[in-house]
């Protein structure tokens, strides 16, 4: 399984530091966290033995519990339209610690349709926690799209031109040519790649339907959104 490289370019403790601020003491929960690349670029301003990392990459897990031993690791086999194609479809949530101060998920729901998206919120949602932070693909922004198109590009030598979709909801990107629109639950597809882009006004319709209420947060220029809920009974 793929261990995400370690850069300035792959650091996005910036953006989280911006949205829950500087905080001592507090339990971080980094839901497809890899080997803990959010703890590390930290430099040591979350504690290590506060910090919980959930990821599908058994081998990310192992590679994280090596080199931050004190913190809480859980490999989680769930299957996914990109990653883990030999894992489990219908697998339940873990059981983890559910004292989390701040919950974290970047680049995890950009990779899963709606469906589990949504049902991944709920179960956040009874935690004991603060504030949740987690990114998506924002459907209207071009230069996002172009991004992923140059790649596509570069990957399989010719891509649709996906900066020409507009959607008033949802779309789902698989591979290099098909794209899946307003589809709440995508058909399980074993592709190489797969990203979910949404309408930001929809995004928080639909979850205000569900009786969920989040705002949107975009603390760096030329970053992805993030969706944003706090703990109202805090």
């Amino acid at each position: 399984m793929h261990i995400h490289p370690r850069s300035e370019d792959t650091n996005r403790y910036s953006s989280y530091n911006k949205i829950f601020k500087p905080a001592d003491n507090k339990k971080v929960f980094d839901f497809g966290g890899n080997r803990g690349n959010l703890l590390f670029f930290s430099n040591n301003e979350i504690k290590e033995s506060l910090y919980t990392c959930l990821d599908v990459s058994d081998t990310s897990i192992k590679e994280g519990q090596l080199e931050f031993p004190l913190a809480s690791w859980h490999h989680f086999d769930k299957w996914n339209w990109a990653y883990n194609h030999g894992g489990q479809f219908d697998l339940e949530f873990p059981d983890v610690d559910k004292h989390q101060d701040f919950i974290w998920a970047y680049s995890v729901f950009s990779h899963t349709d709606f469906e589990e998206f949504l049902a991944t919120i709920k179960w956040f949602m009874s935690f004991k926690y603060e504030k949740i932070a987690l990114s998506f693909l924002d459907a209207n922004e071009w230069d996002m799209k172009e991004y992923f198109r140059r790649n596509r590009i570069a990957q399989y030598g010719h891509c649709l031109d996906i900066t020409e979709i507009s959607s008033k909801d949802l779309f789902y990107f698989i591979d290099n040519e098909e794209v899946l629109h307003s589809a709440l639950k995508a058909p399980k597809i074993s592709s190489n790649h797969f990203l979910a882009f949404y309408n930001p006004d929809w995004l928080l319709n639909k979850l205000n339907y569900e009786g969920i209420n989040a705002t949107i947060e975009r603390p760096s220029p030329g970053y992805v959104p993030f969706l944003v809920i706090k703990n109202e009974n805090n």
